[in-house]
């Protein structure tokens, strides 16, 4: 019986894992060949989070940042 309670648990908690793991992908940005260097940018200015050297990058954009869109596009 306390294998069955386990079992259930268990799974529980991986259909928790492929939910978070399913909306967590849809804000994802694939930069395959640009990782490297994504990463020396991120050391090199001491920044701790993705997000953080994504937020570097638009603020030296000659544009500068943008608002968010909210248009429902991928």
């Amino acid at each position: 019986m306390a294998s069955s309670m386990a079992d259930k648990k268990r799974k529980t908690s991986v259909e928790q894992k492929k939910g978070y793991d399913k909306a967590r992908s849809r804000t994802r940005v694939n930069i395959e060949s640009a990782f490297q260097h994504w990463r020396e940018l991120k050391e090199r200015e001491g920044l701790r989070l993705d997000a953080e050297v994504a937020l570097f990058l638009l603020n030296r954009s000659p544009a500068g940042p943008r608002p968010p869109s909210h248009g429902g596009g991928k």
